[in-house]
């Protein structure tokens, strides 16, 4: 499980009159008291202690060309993102797509969010983290969809530091011309519409170089069959 009694800066401290531990965590300048059971959703952990994962997949069935970069608990399905060409001729138009099984919309928020975290750990081996890092020295902090009419003010969020990178893709429930749904799309553009062109550019072809697996039947069987929460 990702809390803090396997996160990496964890540490116990043992009372020798009382017998008691205590969990301090180091991940800031000072060292404080935690609780064993709290989640550290930014911090780093023990390997081999976290129950989650991410891995690619190169798929061309969903949208079209591209690479879905899927996020699983317990080996199940817990939210995806795919980038995708969304055109065969010229420069190529990206969009990306992001779902999560508890990315439902809430009419009473503005936005809808789905997070992605990529750690310096957990995702060393499979070159994620270096790709999104990368990414976001590249990349605005934040990007907006181009199809603005459509997808009112939808946007991807990047933030990072030298242990993880955060992508948030944030759905624009209130303007647009968008229904209610469990994913959020962003439409990103060509060289001529979108100014992070060279990024995404980068970030794609990286995502290529660091895939070696292509999504079967079944696989794309259990994308289309996720609903969210």
């Amino acid at each position: 499980m990702r809390n803090c009694n396997n996160c990496d800066y964890g540490s116990y401290g043992l009372d020798c009159e009382t017998g008691v531990e205590t969990l301090y965590c180091r991940e800031s300048e000072y060292e404080h008291e935690v609780n064993p059971n709290d989640i550290c959703d930014e911090h780093q952990f023990i390997d081999g202690l976290s129950n989650e994962k991410n891995y690619v997949l190169y798929d061309e069935s969903y949208f079209g060309k591209g690479y879905f970069i899927i996020h699983t608990i317990n080996g199940n399905i817990d939210k995806f993102l795919k980038i995708y060409i969304t055109n065969d001729i010229g420069f190529p138009n990206y969009g990306i797509r992001a779902f999560s099984v508890n990315g439902k919309d809430k009419p009473e928020e503005e936005f809808n969010k789905i997070e992605f975290i990529f750690r310096s750990n957990e995702d060393f081996n499979n070159g994620l983290f270096e790709a999104f890092s990368k990414f976001s020295n590249n990349a605005s902090k934040e990007i907006h969809t181009i199809d603005k009419i459509e997808q009112g003010r939808n946007n991807i969020s990047v933030i990072a530091n030298k242990h993880i990178v955060k992508i948030t893709f944030s759905k624009d429930i209130y303007h647009g011309k968008q229904h209610s749904t469990d994913f959020i799309d962003i439409n990103l553009g060509d060289n001529y519409s979108c100014e992070n062109y060279e990024a995404i550019y980068a970030l794609y072809n990286t995502l290529m170089k660091l895939c070696h697996q292509t999504a079967t039947k079944e696989d794309i069987k259990k994308i289309l069959t996720l609903k969210a929460k």
